[in-house]
């Protein structure tokens, strides 16, 4: 995997950089900050989950990647949520089902209006940061709008030169081959579980983003085999982090992201 990754995302490998430092680390996972760096959800009163906040706190912890969710609305705008409503909409509008305009204003926990993809692109543009964004492709209810929300972000980044930082996830089979279709260099994972690794790298999903319960470990083994990335998700205790840790498993997507780095730190002092 660590061959692939500098193909697909400009990373030097581990070995490179152990021959820059003069030293071999022994823990070579990344860490992933699940819906941005916040401390309490979408209850989080500074930084929000997948607000603009919280994703420029990620960036400023100097981690691996942070990871957002998107949906697009009627009139073409893509959305940064989880749930298909904002939490802290009164109205529980869908996005899927809600002009842009009518819930722009919508505030946040935070006092911020909801993002919008164009806002957090924007922030890695004006940024010096390297990290990397993991754009979560929400599951639409209906298929037409699956294709245009894909379609969208991939036109978005293109417009922003931002390819070689985005890293694509979905739970949609149809979302992950349409994305790994378009975009062949991609990195794109499926977050399911259903599938072997051998089953997604013929399809040009070339990693595997699964929870906890399906990250088998024969998984594992032959994603690398066969050049794959793993990730995992959400891993929040310490002990699984360290359980993971010890698989050797690429990235690791928690909520406790300053934790996770102190760890890996660590392990290779």
């Amino acid at each position: 995997m660590m061959a692939l990754m500098p193909m697909v995302l400009g990373l030097a490998t581990a070995q490179e950089l152990s021959a820059q430092s003069g030293k071999t680390p022994k823990c070579r996972t990344q860490v992933v900050a699940h819906r941005c760096y916040h401390e309490n959800g979408s209850k989080d009163k500074m930084y929000p989950e997948n607000s603009l906040a919280a994703f420029k706190r990620a960036q400023g912890l100097g981690i691996w990647g942070a990871e957002i969710d998107v949906w697009i609305t009627p009139d073409d705008v893509v959305v940064v949520n989880h749930n298909a409503t904002i939490p802290t909409d009164e109205q529980n509008r869908k996005l899927e089902f809600t002009d842009y305009a009518e819930i722009k204003d919508v505030a946040l926990a935070n006092g911020e209006p909801v993002p919008t993809l164009e806002s957090i692109l924007q922030a890695m543009n004006e940024s010096d940061s390297d990290m990397k964004l993991v754009l979560e492709i929400k599951s639409h209810a209906k298929a037409e709008n699956n294709c245009r929300v894909v379609d969208k972000c991939i036109e978005m980044v293109k417009e922003h030169d931002l390819l070689d930082q985005v890293v694509w996830i979905a739970f949609s089979w149809k979302n992950c081959c349409r994305i790994a279709e378009a975009l062949p260099e991609a990195m794109v994972m499926y977050l399911s579980g259903d599938k072997t690794p051998k089953l997604c790298l013929q399809h040009g999903v070339r990693g595997i983003d699964y929870s906890q319960g399906c990250t088998l470990k024969k998984y594992i083994r032959q994603a690398h085999r066969l050049g794959m990335a793993v990730n995992v998700w959400t891993v929040n205790s310490e002990e699984d982090m360290d359980r993971f840790l010890d698989r050797g498993v690429d990235f690791i997507t928690t909520n406790h992201p300053d934790v996770l780095k102190k760890k890996i730190e660590e392990r290779n002092r």
